[in-house]
């Protein structure tokens, strides 16, 4: 090199392609780079790469933004070996940017892959089915979205989701625009930022297809490349995808990389059925409305036609069950880098690897970076661990890249909620409400906000208009049909979770059983809640229902006995639902948190030890979360009189989930410590809460009122501890079974009575 360093050329580099050399030493620089070969080739790669990043408007901005706080004759001296000078300390900002940004791009004399897929940054839009103008199977978005899924697989180009173009079309609908198809399509791409834009018919469909396209710039409006192409009598329509994704690629005039790339057959990275194609994209229209049970009868439909379809195990994970990702990883090597990333995540997020599952996201919207649902995912990762604050961040730079994505005002809402603001969580779903009026699911999360502000009548009337959209939104149902018990109208409470009888559905008509048999537990009527699971059990098994629910009435039934003070039995129960949960379940791990705290309250400290090992070991195998164990041990210790053990294990299961019984127990141990302080504000919290936990421990929801009148008498809040008593003593009024804690809180009460 003439006896030019690499050292040397890379730092005299940064100063010539940033502008920053003075008009001699630019002179010199450039009459140094005639003279040798390889710093003139180092430098004409390296060009292209350095003019985006000087006109980058972050990058400006950081630069403009360091500007304005150094003082104006603020110098640094740069030593640059043969080249020394003086320049502003704003010029060290700007290297020290530039090698920073270079850095994580491993692009130093190599070219820009990234620059070269944003020049080539494409939208295709849906088809024109000429032959079927209705487009009645929607051939017309099937075939877009296999042509996009064909050439994303390039990294030489970015390729725009269809969903992105969806968004993207219905904001311009909302706007009200009057546009010829031609000016709306141009509009979208410009939208997305797209260099090309790719518009095509379907001339024919049978007995062959016969496609049509065209490819344009986006600005000029001018078409580069026609195409037709026309398929073979049975030959497939994912062949025929093949090669237009070819013709379209080569039309693009990619770098010669682009010709080395593994050419990937389209079916081998989605489906070889048509069917199956069509029935996923069905679910996909229901996933995104929140139809879980919809769009899971949707995707099960596409798996009778492909059961080896990746992407709708992925979703049946995210709208059914967990256990569906492993299928989607069995099958992972027949879909994109997108769908395995996103796939990767998932797997490890049911795995509890927090650190990976994130780690692919960020590898996702890096390398897409108009994937909002990646943006999402993050944000829920970050809610699911209590960083609200970047979950927010995440949040909104989803909602940065489409300002109608529902599901994210509807994470916000949440997030705002669990952060304690309750203005912005309002703020959120409203905004959600406003983009979807004719949704169930916004008025459903809006109901659950306002009964957590202790709204009730306006969250009744929320969850009432989801029902009236989708009368058979059966999640509103439940939460109305609580809310209706906890303000003692337990006919109209009846009349919802009856509705949930009624459904055509085996899984709602057994939901809704379930919670009917809580009404007389809440009343206080333990032996019919009894009687009531008892007659459900039998019924389920005469119907051969799903033995796993059976479980649950076992397990609801151990409470109420517990609560009644026959401890043998309570125990009993709990161990037939463990028993039908080792059978039929592969998580081994559920409830045993409860069967142990059954056992120490109970005095059986030896066996509850014994079972707390046990767990141990099963979630060192299943490589599972802790909580159950520190809450089993919390229990253990409480029963040896050992409060502050008690209460620190109680924290830390309660501090990793917010479920209702690690909370409940944490809040009633501090009571034991004379901790007022943490008793108040974890009781007062969970009675804001709405859960199904509280529905299913509804004699523990019942003596919530009564731990909170306790913990208010402790702080010498004598009016709000009568308040909690006297709810506690009406709501039991009429009890079938005399309970110490009804005696002691009559006993409160008169002696706070007789003080005020």
């Amino acid at each position: 090199m003439n006896g030019c360093t690499e050292k040397r050329l890379s730092a005299r580099r940064h100063h010539y392609e940033l502008g920053l050399l003075s008009a001699a030493e630019r002179r010199e620089f450039e009459l140094h780079l005639l003279e040798c070969e390889a710093c003139f080739e180092a430098v004409q790669k390296f060009q292209n790469t350095a003019r985006q990043i000087r006109h980058n408007p972050k990058v400006r901005e950081i630069i403009n933004r360091e500007a304005e706080r150094q003082p104006a004759d603020t110098t640094a001296q740069v030593p640059t070996r043969g080249w020394r000078r003086v320049i502003p300390a704003m010029a060290v900002v700007a290297i020290a940017l530039l090698v920073f940004i270079l850095k994580p791009w491993h692009i130093e004399f190599q070219p820009d892959l990234e620059a070269v897929a944003a020049e080539n940054r494409l939208a295709i839009l849906p088809f024109n089915n000429l032959a079927d103008p209705s487009d009645s199977l929607n051939l017309g978005r099937i075939i877009a979205d296999l042509l996009i899924t064909d050439l994303s697989g390039s990294q030489y180009m970015q390729v725009i989701s269809s969903r992105r173009l969806d968004d993207v079309n219905s904001l311009l609908e909302r706007k009200e625009e009057t546009l010829l198809p031609g000016d709306l399509a141009g509009k979208i791409a410009a939208a997305v930022k797209a260099h090309w834009i790719f518009t095509g018919s379907i001339i024919e469909d049978s007995p062959a297809p016969v496609l049509t396209g065209q490819l344009a710039q986006t600005e000029s409006g001018v078409i580069v490349q026609s195409f037709q192409i026309t398929g073979q009598p049975g030959e497939s329509i994912f062949t025929i995808i093949d090669r237009l994704s070819t013709e379209v690629k080569n039309s693009l005039s990619l770098p010669p990389g682009a010709g080395e790339e593994k050419d990937l057959r389209v079916a081998d990275v989605t489906t070889y059925s048509a069917d199956a194609y069509r029935y996923y994209i069905e679910g996909m229209d229901y996933f995104s409305k929140h139809y879980n049970r919809e769009a899971a009868a949707s995707f099960k439909q596409a798996l009778e036609h492909d059961s080896t379809f990746a992407m709708v195990y992925y979703h049946l994970a995210l709208v059914e069950n967990a256990k569906y990702i492993k299928r989607a990883v069995k099958y992972a090597s027949k879909t994109g880098e997108k769908e395995q990333l996103y796939i990767a995540s998932l797997n490890a997020q049911a795995d509890g690897e927090y650190v990976e599952a994130v780690g692919h996201l960020q590898k996702l919207v890096q390398r897409y970076p108009d994937e909002k649902e990646a943006f999402y995912r993050l944000g829920w990762s970050k809610y699911a661990r209590g960083k609200y604050l970047e979950a927010i961040d995440y949040l909104n730079q989803a909602i940065a890249i489409d300002s109608l994505y529902k599901e994210a005002y509807n994470l916000q809402a949440y997030t705002y909620h669990a952060a304690d603001d309750y203005e912005n969580s309002i703020l959120a779903i409203n905004t959600y409400i406003k983009l979807y009026p004719n949704e169930a699911n916004p008025y459903d999360t809006r109901g659950q906000l306002y009964a957590a502000g202790g709204e009730i009548e306006k969250a009744i009337a929320s969850y009432k208009k989801a029902l009236e959209i989708k009368p058979d939104f059966h999640s509103s149902a439940v939460f109305l049909g609580y809310l209706y018990m906890q303000k003692r109208e337990y006919g109209i409470a009846e009349e919802y979770f009856q509705r949930l009888v009624q459904s055509p559905y085996q899984g709602t008509q057994a939901e809704g059983r379930y919670y009917l048999a809580f009404l007389p537990m809440h009343m206080g009527k333990f032996q019919a809640s009894l009687d009531a699971f008892d007659s459900i059990i039998v019924l389920e098994r005469q119907l051969e229902y799903n033995e796993l629910n059976i479980a649950y009435k076992h397990r609801a039934k151990a409470f109420v006995l517990q609560t009644m003070g026959r401890s043998v039995r309570a125990i009993e129960e709990m161990e037939k639902c463990l028993s039908i949960r080792e059978q039929h379940s592969r998580n081994k791990i559920v409830f045993r948190d409860l069967y142990i705290l059954l056992l120490a309250e109970n005095g059986f400290i030896d066996k509850a030890k014994e079972e707390a090992e046990k767990l141990r070991v099963k979630i060192t195998e299943e490589d599972a979360r802790s909580m159950a164990y520190w809450f089993a041990q919390g229990a253990i210790a409480e029963a040896e009189g050992d409060f502050n053990t008690a209460l620190d294990n109680y924290t830390l299961a309660a501090d990793s989930t917010n479920e209702f019984p690690y909370q409940f127990m944490q809040a009633r141990v501090a009571l034991k410590l004379d901790r007022a302080d943490i008793a108040v504000e974890v009781f007062e919290k969970i009675n804001r809460e709405l859960s199904l936990w509280r529905l299913s421990l509804a004699s523990w929801d019942v003596l919530m009122h009564y731990y909170l009148g306790q913990a208010y008498e402790q702080s010498r809040w004598n009016e709000k501890a009568i308040e909690q008593y006297e709810i506690f003593l009406t709501i039991w009024e009429k009890t079938d079974t005399e309970l110490p804690e009804i005696t002691d809180a009559r006993r409160r009460l008169e002696r706070l009575k007789q003080k005020s």
